[in-house]
């Protein structure tokens, strides 16, 4: 008997052992004039560290962002990010990050930390791995509870909105859920009336029909309850981002003091008549505030032309590169000036 309670402790725990493989540190930094945390600059293979886990000393509760970008791609930008919910003290996440986001995929260069919610964050700790299956369903729990649902898309034809879970709509797994019911309630009542005719087949097809209807209803629920849970955690966070605040502090909350204060100095300095532009930085889509903040003025959409100007802010190292040899027209810091796109 204790032999066979060794061999089944045994295999409980050999998932587990992966969580003894080689970890990596990552040390974050706060970036100057940004609320965001950022990592320095690293090679890591997306196949061998999938999981990312953080020890975080928030203020408050709210809502954080996870964005990196990839020796392919070195724009930090939503489709290579995923959204999780912060609680305040002190907790650790842990993210499970290919089955949230395909793009985790090549060599990762670098991570950001950025906070959607009023309120600091401190990164205690961070770890990347491989991870096991104990992170594994940490993570899918919360994916689960998180933000993340239908509701970043601002709209839907679903009337029904749902968590995600390993990446899938959970109305995947509801699905399978309802089918299985389905056949193995089909099977059930099979064996158990043993008909001998069509008709009789026709008792145990409408029993398992039913399991099926009650397997559906019982669904409904609690895809209905997880999205009324998910447009009231969106509530608290919008409530305490933007409630009773002036439009100005609102747009500074949305796109960032710092940047709305850049984007202002950059409409007083730009020509009257409109000029195409474009936005050099290292922040997750810059353009977005400059489109609506500096009209008439254009947002190029050529990337192969340099555009009439450039607007620099906490630019990338790559983008510093690129902007050699060209004339500025204004300066606010060192981090943020503006370049005239064509040299004269």
């Amino acid at each position: 008997m204790n032999f066979r309670r060794a061999i089944l402790i045994l295999l409980l725990t050999i998932p587990c052992f992966s969580a003894f493989a080689e970890e990596i540190n990552i040390p974050f930094q706060k970036t100057p004039g940004q609320d965001y945390l950022e990592s320095p600059a690293m090679m890591i293979d997306s196949l061998e560290n999938s999981t990312l886990s953080l020890k975080l000393n928030c203020s408050n509760d709210g809502l954080a962002r996870l964005y990196w970008i990839t020796s392919y791609d070195q724009r930090f930008e939503q489709s290579k990010s995923i959204w999780f919910y912060t609680k305040r003290g002190v907790h650790t996440y842990y993210l499970n990050i290919p089955s949230q986001n395909p793009y985790w995929i090549g060599w990762i260069k670098r991570l950001i930390i950025a906070p959607e919610s009023p309120g600091k964050i401190e990164i205690l700790a961070s770890t990347v791995s491989r991870g096991n299956w104990l992170t594994f369903l940490a993570s899918g729990w919360q994916e689960f509870w998180g933000p993340k649902g239908r509701a970043q898309t601002g709209f839907s034809i679903n009337v029904t909105h749902s968590s995600p879970l390993y990446g899938n709509s959970i109305n995947v797994y509801f699905y399978w859920l309802i089918g299985l019911a389905f056949i193995f309630s089909f099977v059930f009542y099979l064996f158990k009336a043993r008909p001998k005719s069509f008709e009789e087949y026709l008792i145990p097809f409408n029993s398992a029909a039913k399991t099926a209807f009650a397997a559906i209803l019982a669904s409904w629920l609690l895809l209905a309850l997880n999205a009324d849970l998910n447009y009231f955690s969106l509530f608290k966070v919008n409530y305490q981002k933007y409630f009773g605040k002036t439009i100005d502090q609102k747009h500074a909350e949305a796109y960032g003091e710092d940047y709305l204060t850049f984007l202002k100095f950059t409409a007083d300095k730009l020509p009257r008549k409109p000029v195409s532009f474009v936005v050099y930085s290292s922040i997750n889509s810059p353009e977005l505030a400059g489109r609506l903040f500096l009209a008439p003025h254009i947002l190029a959409s050529d990337v192969n032309k340099l555009p009439d100007y450039i607007l620099v802010f906490y630019p990338t190292p790559d983008q510093i590169k690129q902007l050699r040899g060209l004339p500025v027209l204004a300066k606010l810091d060192a981090n943020k000036y503006i370049v005239k796109g064509k040299k004269k």
